[in-house]
């Protein structure tokens, strides 16, 4: 079989890795940003292509301590492996204000819902 080349999405891919993997099918450049794909040793057919979220969040983070010092931050985030790498790479941006930090969780339908909501009255 033909290596399975740049397929789009964290899910998607999710679901047939470990298939992939045990028919030693290649999956190149998968396009996400999801921690999972940084994985060779127990994922040796999965190489991951555009930058971390974890990392860009951490970027983040450290754009945070260095503009706005002492402040708290608040964080919306979509409940899967998007929002939970983004929320630990802001962690590690942050360091020792972590604890300021304040995060919380949400489905991919609530979010869908909240936007929805707030395109209707204007936020």
């Amino acid at each position: 079989m033909l290596p399975i080349f740049n397929p789009l999405g964290t899910p998607g891919n999710t679901a047939i890795q470990k298939y992939m993997n045990s028919k030693k099918v290649p999956q190149i450049f998968v396009s996400t940003g999801a921690a999972k794909w940084n994985d060779p040793k127990s994922f040796p057919w999965t190489m991951g292509w555009q930058p971390s979220y974890q990392v860009e969040a951490r970027i983040y983070g450290k754009y945070i301590l260095q503009n706005y010092p002492g402040k708290t931050v608040g964080v919306l985030y979509q409940n899967d492996d998007f929002g939970k790498d983004y929320v630990t790479g802001l962690k590690d941006g942050l360091g020792a204000q972590a604890s300021k930090l304040i995060a919380n969780g949400i489905s991919q339908m609530r979010w869908f819902l909240l936007n929805v909501i707030g395109t209707w009255i204007g936020l």
